[in-house]
């Protein structure tokens, strides 16, 4: 409608009829349900790729869960709920064993029990690791000097006595010190201790010793209150740590990897469902068409009813119906009447 043509009170009492029959059809509660089964109908016998594309998939898929930002202010709310559940007053009565099932722990114990090959690579990079071989080296020298130490300040002790003897023959041979010579000892057998340190672990981690290990770990803590899970993660800490995490995240997102790992992932998913009725790809995530059609009528119907209240659907109906009673031809129609 433009502003040239001048409006007439009977098309203006037919536009607000117009608005007012759409809005009883939508505050219908039976017409709502038929509009509503009739679109799940023929939604669900609709093709995955009859709705959508691969590349329009991609883009959607980025545009609401990847290139959009996490604003700051809700990067702080998340910290602030996650400190009121960690301090929340029900942890304190509250035991693992209350939100964990005993039988899903034996599975999953079972599990990691039977991942031998694993195990052992792990334990193999973990004790050639330098790091291990320096922890491990200077925790065995501290243990032999402490040792050493309390025997030969024993003057009264015949092992005592002896042990100063072998001291002071070592040292002028050696010209080192007890200290010097433990270290120098270990220096050089290093390799073969993360050899021999390799060999112990994987005896006494073996898959019935992994597992009772992880039924000894659940009696230990099963009575556990959830408020103890404070002494390892610090409430206070969350407005730091929840940030470091969404650096992480904004750097890996935008990385070459993900980007073709996104890639090779919706391609293999959609070339395999392109075919498939959506009904099929509802239930294969658990949901039939009756499930969706009353899923989405309760929503829709409060949405709908609050849109029409607010007088939303009359605002947007409004301008689109006057633009079609003024047009030429319509107003040609009406005076045929």
């Amino acid at each position: 409608m433009t502003d040239s043509v001048e409006t007439h009170p009977l098309i203006e009492q037919l536009i607000q009829q117009h608005i007012a029959f759409i809005e009883q059809q939508f505050l219908d509660t039976k017409q709502l349900q038929q509009e509503i089964t009739a679109l799940c109908q023929w939604l669900t016998r609709q093709s995955l790729k009859d709705i959508i594309t691969l590349e329009q998939l991609h883009m959607a898929l980025r545009n609401v869960f990847i290139d959009k930002e996490i604003p700051q202010s809700t990067l702080i709310q998340g910290s602030i709920y996650l400190h009121q559940a960690l301090l929340h007053p029900i942890n304190q009565n509250t035991t693992i064993a209350e939100i964990i099932n005993p039988l899903h722990l034996d599975a999953l114990a079972q599990y990691t029990a039977s991942k031998s090959t694993q195990r052992k690579y792990l334990i193999e990079k973990i004790t050639k690791h330098p790091a291990f071989a320096t922890m491990a080296s200077q925790l065995l020298q501290q243990v032999l000097n402490d040792y050493f130490q309390n025997h030969l300040s024993d003057t009264s002790s015949h092992v005592g006595r002896f042990m100063k003897i072998g001291k002071s023959v070592l040292e002028n041979v050696t010209d080192l010190n007890l200290a010097q010579a433990i270290q120098q000892y270990l220096e050089k057998n290093v390799s073969k201790m993360g050899t021999l340190a390799e060999k112990m672990l994987n005896q006494h981690l073996n898959d019935e010793k992994v597992y009772q290990l992880h039924v000894q770990l659940w009696h230990e803590l099963k009575n556990t209150p959830l408020s103890h899970i404070q002494h390892y993660i610090d409430p206070n800490d969350l407005p730091q740590t929840i940030p470091l995490l969404h650096q992480f995240w904004d750097h890996f997102r935008y990385s070459e990897f993900f980007e073709q790992q996104l890639q090779h992932a919706l391609e293999a998913w959609y070339t395999h469902h392109q075919n498939q009725s959506v009904l099929n790809l509802l239930q294969a995530i658990g949901t039939s068409e009756h499930q969706l059609n009353t899923q989405l009528h309760g929503p829709a119907e409060q949405i709908i009813k609050q849109f029409i209240a607010d007088g939303g659907l009359k605002k947007h109906l409004q301008p689109q119906l006057k633009a079609f009673y003024y047009a030429p031809s319509t107003l040609s129609l009406l005076k045929q009447i």
